[in-house]
Parts: structure tokens; C-alpha cells; sequence
């Protein structure tokens, strides 16, 4: 995440409208994942949502309530992976190394 260029609003913008309305039935199942998702399987789930969902429903990813039900058990962690991205790139851009973020 932190070479990958893309600002931190862009980061949390690919998790809420791509990431998060792939994973987030994972949250309500008892036996649910949790090791990780296949890259593969997680990278495809994600194409054919964008493709098959509707325009309209994008806009529940960034209605509160339902944001917060994709992303209850995850905030947490989002707020970790800041903090790390954000410590990387400080260390990237003292050494002069690393992509610089998109705005």
C-alpha cells in the first residue's frame, strides 16, 4: 500500500468501494475467513462486483450506517495500516527512496 502510489483518501476510497462490499458478508458468517483471501479469487470478486453491481449502490459504501456494517470489525486494522503507511513513506522520503502518493 505505501508503494503503491495512491494518496491515503485514494487508499481508503479502493477499501471502501472495492475492498470492503466483497469481504464485508465475510464479518457475518460464523465460520468466515480469517486467515487472508486468495489474491487471486479477491482480485477477480472485486472485477465482477464493479461490474455487475449497480451505479446506485456505490453510494451505500459511503452512506454512514452501512459503512459501518462493511467495516465494523475492520476499522481498527485500517487505522493500523495508516499508521504504517505512513511511517514507511516518512522513511522512504528521508532516504529519497519509494514512489511519492498521487493526490
Amino acid at each position: 500500500m505505501a508503494e503503491s502510489g495512491f494518496s491515503l483518501a485514494a487508499l481508503r476510497d479502493i477499501y471502501l468501494l472495492e475492498v470492503a462490499p466483497v469481504v464485508a458478508p465475510n464479518l457475518l458468517a460464523i465460520a468466515g475467513v480469517w486467515a487472508g483471501f486468495d489474491e487471486r479469487w479477491l482480485c477477480a470478486a472485486i472485477i465482477r462486483n464493479l461490474r455487475d453491481r449497480p451505479r446506485w449502490l456505490r453510494f451505500l459504501a459511503r452512506f454512514p450506517p452501512t459503512r459501518r456494517m462493511m467495516t465494523h470489525a475492520t476499522e481498527d486494522h485500517w487505522t493500523k495500516l495508516v499508521e504504517r503507511v505512513e511511517h514507511h513513506r516518512a522513511q522512504s522520503a528521508q532516504t529519497g527512496s519509494g514512489p511519492h502518493p498521487t493526490p
